[in-house]
């Protein structure tokens, strides 16, 4: 029975010495505890590995349903390249502000919605080049990088500051005679900003000066914005029923030719610009070769002589720069700088900038940027076409154009356009009935209880 037993205990020995590695059939049982730890260990190890790897299995894939939620919450969000279309490049062009420190808070609210209108769109993103004449503090200025830094485009931001060789009275200027001009303006109270200087030279700026700031001489095109301004419209490309819809004014504008975009039109104060087609036309008659063949005049004149005071709104503009550093432009606006009136009256960057559009940009390269809605006070413009204005957060009704202080309708002659069945479509998707129409002004549009009146029932 011994030696059976013995047999047997040592079978179960050899059975077990087959099945352990080697060190521990060398050394014996004993060293069988140190193995099974170092199993464990192993499978620990390898358990831990496996987790790490699920979970950024499960990250990857949590992102990536993030976003395909967000472009079908938001059907214009699109990559690069949608479909079978592949936008053209990105311009070199920015957003332009001219501010202080004082507008810090209306200047941020501008930036927000430039940004959910456009700015954040994929493919867009453009720089923002903020300029004043005085430095800009840290706090404005992290203030400014920190709310665009959270945006999903990250768009750059630069600062830049105006020398006094740009911004103060040029010294060809006489001071006294300036002083008493804007002393009587301002007494009037009949005239924005009549008795400042700072306005004039603001004014003075715009109109050219601005363009040849080192930081915006990097780029091709500019779009200004002004603080407390508004934009409405969802600005956004994407497909629509099947067509790619292109709504970067940049991109657009280099793509079509275009040198100079507006959304508004207004009439100017007469008092401001007393002898500025004067001079405009001596300037014109000594340099008609720097003039086209086609152009805009007659959108500034009505009879080819006097200015009719329409101008547009400059305080959103986009333009190609190279029309406003062109040989033609800038003796334009060196003629009219050492006239004065910048001074001697107060002639606005905004029918200067108009003026040398309308005379030196044939009419095909201005836009009007129709699916745009913007607000500087108290001008509003929103789209009246329903399908634009449907992308839009604004009443069409209450929008500015044909108002009786309105250019609107001498763009329209301009564009070979008939203003009579724009306003009349309008009447139509109104619902309002032909035969209910009120004999109001026929070129400006009323309240929603009003009707307008065509021109061609005058």
């Amino acid at each position: 029975m011994k030696t059976a037993r013995s047999a047997s205990s040592r079978g179960q020995l050899c059975a077990t010495n087959q099945m352990a590695p080697p060190s521990i059939a060398r050394h014996g049982p004993g060293a069988s505890t140190a193995w099974y730890r170092g199993r464990a260990f192993t499978r620990l190890l390898l358990g831990g590995v496996l987790c790490l790897l699920a979970l950024v299995y499960l990250s990857a894939s949590s992102s990536s349903a993030a976003s395909r939620f967000r472009q079908a919450s938001r059907p214009y969000y699109r990559p690069w390249s949608s479909g079978s279309h592949v936008r053209t490049p990105k311009p070199k062009a920015a957003f332009v502000v001219l501010v202080r420190e004082h507008e810090l808070h209306d200047v941020l609210l501008t930036l927000k919605e430039i940004q959910v209108a456009f700015n954040d769109d994929v493919g867009t993103g453009y720089d923002f080049v903020f300029l004043s004449e005085t430095k800009f503090t840290d706090y404005f200025k992290s203030r400014v990088e920190t709310f665009l830094a959270h945006r999903p485009t990250k768009p750059r931001v630069r600062w830049g500051f105006v020398e006094d060789k740009d911004w103060k009275m040029p010294e060809h200027i006489d001071y006294y005679r300036a002083q008493a001009a804007m002393e009587v303006m301002g007494k009037s109270n009949l005239i924005p900003y009549g008795g400042s200087q700072t306005y004039r030279q603001m004014c003075r700026y715009m109109s050219y000066p601005i363009f040849e700031h080192p930081l915006v001489m990097e780029y091709d095109y500019y779009w200004r914005l002004e603080p407390h301004t508004r934009h409405f419209c969802d600005l956004t490309s994407a497909y629509e029923d099947g067509q790619w819809v292109e709504r970067d004014p940049f991109r657009y504008m280099r793509d079509n030719g275009k040198k100079y975009a507006w959304v508004l039109s207004l009439l100017e104060y007469k008092t401001t610009v007393r002898t500025l087609m004067v001079h405009v036309h001596r300037w014109r008659d000594a340099n008609r070769h720097l003039i086209p063949e086609q152009s805009s005049f007659d959108f500034i004149s009505d009879d080819g002589k006097a200015y009719n005071l329409c101008h547009f709104w400059s305080n959103f503009e986009i333009a190609d720069l190279s029309f406003y550093r062109s040989e033609a432009y800038r003796s334009f606006f060196h003629s009219l700088d050492r006239a004065g009136g910048f001074f001697y009256e107060r002639w606005g960057d905004a029918p200067v900038h108009t003026i040398g559009a309308a005379m030196l940009l044939r009419p095909d390269e201005i836009w009007k940027v129709d699916y745009a809605g913007y607000t500087h006070p108290p001008y509003m413009t929103c789209p009246r076409d329903a399908k634009l204005a449907s992308r839009c957060a604004c009443d069409p009704q209450a929008s500015f154009e044909y108002d009786r202080s309105n250019c609107e309708a001498k763009w329209d002659k301009i564009q070979g356009r008939n203003t009579t069945e724009i306003i009349l479509d309008i009447n139509r998707q109104r619902g309002v009935p032909e035969q209910n129409w009120t004999k109001e002004n026929p070129v400006r549009v009323l309240p929603p209880q009003r009707l307008i009146k065509p021109p061609s029932q005058a």
